[in-house]
């Protein structure tokens, strides 16, 4: 009997714990929301940050960031379908978006739609020419498919974007007198 009461009891602090839990979760921004999705996504618990993230969109429709976060907690999940929807969704509001046009293309390359891959890269490079990863996420799918001519194009381009990059880091470090 006294096993029972004291089950009771824990048990019903347990709810009325999870109920103020709740409460306050309610009150929260969609910021809070995000932050909490992201929290969760770092920790690799997905379905909590997709639920985070839904929060979050529901509290604002037009944030594209958490459509595209939630489209990789799906991609994470390998539930590519998904994660090209969130993604596009997230074009839809942001369509100067590149990290958004190359992770759809990562889920097409997932799916093996290889051609909607490369053009989800090379939509990806037009916004940010020197957005490096598309180029070798590009060039890596014109390797696998065999079309090495296609593949060294891409890697030379990436080169020289790289080395761009790094003149301008270094020409950044350099103190002046």
């Amino acid at each position: 009997m006294k096993t029972k009461c004291i089950l009771g009891v824990v048990l019903g602090l347990m709810l009325v714990s999870s109920f103020a839990f709740a409460e306050e979760k309610s009150n929260f921004t969609s910021q809070e929301w995000f932050d909490q999705g992201v929290n969760a996504y770092q920790q690799q618990k997905y379905d909590e940050a997709i639920n985070c993230y839904t929060q979050a969109i529901k509290i604002n429709p037009k944030d594209a960031i958490a459509y595209k976060n939630r489209g990789n907690a799906y991609y994470y999940k390998k539930e590519y379908d998904k994660a090209v929807s969130e993604y596009t969704r997230a074009i839809k509001i942001n369509p100067k978006d590149a990290l958004a046009y190359n992770n759809r293309g990562l889920a097409y390359y997932c799916k093996k739609e290889y051609d909607k891959a490369v053009s989800e890269y090379t939509r990806a490079i037009k916004i940010n020419p020197n957005y490096a990863d598309a180029y070798i996420n590009r060039g890596n799918i014109y390797y696998d498919k065999k079309e090495y001519d296609k593949a060294v194009s891409i890697s030379t381009e990436e080169i020289s974007i790289m080395t761009r990059k790094n003149t301008i880091r270094l020409s950044l470090s350099i103190p002046r007198q």
